[in-house]
């Protein structure tokens, strides 16, 4: 939250593609975190990031969610 605003002020208004969102997600997935990786691609969201996929991070929660339900 604190660098938001510096950091779209840097970029021309719009913030950068900030990898530590998917990367995190992703290492919290491996970990059977599925919650806590929800919550990071939610936390991406609220800042309006994109993750570069097609169906974003919206998607991304999807396939947590099911990944989830198959190890349930």
């Amino acid at each position: 939250d604190k660098i938001k605003a510096p950091l779209k002020k840097s970029n021309g208004g719009k913030l950068p593609q900030v990898m530590t969102f998917q990367n995190y997600a992703n290492l919290l997935l491996e970990d059977e975190r599925y919650d806590d990786a929800v919550k990071v691609c939610e936390k991406a969201i609220k800042f309006g990031l994109d993750d570069k996929t097609q169906t974003g991070f919206e998607g991304r929660i999807e396939r947590i969610q099911a990944k989830q339900k198959k190890t349930n």
